[in-house]
């Protein structure tokens, strides 16, 4: 859907810019609600949140993706390997 597009861009320019300038709560709430099967956006957000040294937005994150793996087992090995990278 173009919301979840935009969400995957809006995560990428920050990532670039590496600057916390968006509202990451609110991407997470809106996976969660909207998007609950969509692990590679949460990994993006991980993955920012480790490189800015986030603490509260890695757990969250990392929550997430516990549930994501409860939800969709099919899906654990694509996770568990993201979040290696």
């Amino acid at each position: 859907s173009l919301k979840l597009f935009r969400m995957y861009q809006e995560v990428r320019d920050v990532r670039e810019a590496n600057s916390a300038d968006t509202d990451f709560d609110c991407i997470i709430e809106t996976l969660i609600t909207d998007y609950p099967d969509d692990w590679l956006l949460t990994i993006e957000v991980l993955e920012f949140a480790r490189k800015t040294g986030n603490v509260e937005l890695k757990n969250m994150a990392g929550s997430y993706m516990t549930e994501i793996i409860k939800n969709y087992p099919e899906y654990t090995r694509l996770i568990e390997q993201g979040k290696d990278l």
